[in-house]
C-alpha cells in the first residue's frame, strides 16, 4: 500500500516537472516581451536547479544509506571476532577489538549529536 503511494507520488511529482518545464517552453517560445522571457528563464533555471537538487540529495542518502550498512556490518564482524578471541582464552585481545567497536560507536555518537 505505500508502496504503491510512492510510487504515485514520484510519478505525479515527474509529470508535474515535465508539464511545469513544458508549459514554461511554451511561454518562452509565444513570449513578447522582453520581461516576460526574462522571467521565465529565472524560473526555468530555478526549476532546472531544484530537479538537480533533488536529484542530488537522492545520492547522498544512497550513500549515507550504504555507509552505515558497512560500518554496521564492520561493528558486528569485529565484535564477533572480539567474542570468539574471548572464548578461546585470547581476552585482553579480544576486549581491545570490543573497546575499538565501543570507542568508534561513542564517536559517531558525538559527531550525530551536535
Amino acid at each position: 500500500m505505500d508502496l504503491e503511494k510512492e510510487s504515485q507520488l514520484s510519478l505525479r511529482e515527474k509529470t508535474d516537472n515535465v508539464t511545469i518545464i513544458q508549459a514554461l517552453e511554451k511561454r518562452l517560445i509565444t513570449a513578447t516581451a522582453p520581461e516576460e522571457i526574462d522571467a521565465c528563464l529565472q524560473i526555468y533555471r530555478e526549476v532546472i536547479q531544484q530537479k538537480e537538487l533533488i536529484k542530488f540529495n537522492k545520492h547522498q542518502r544512497t550513500i549515507e544509506n550504504f555507509q552505515i550498512i558497512r560500518q554496521t556490518s564492520l561493528w558486528g564482524i569485529i565484535i564477533s571476532i572480539g567474542v570468539a578471541l574471548i572464548i578461546s582464552r585470547l581476552t585482553i585481545p579480544g576486549l581491545i577489538l570490543i573497546g575499538v567497536v565501543f570507542y568508534d560507536f561513542i564517536f559517531d555518537y558525538q559527531k550525530f549529536r551536535k
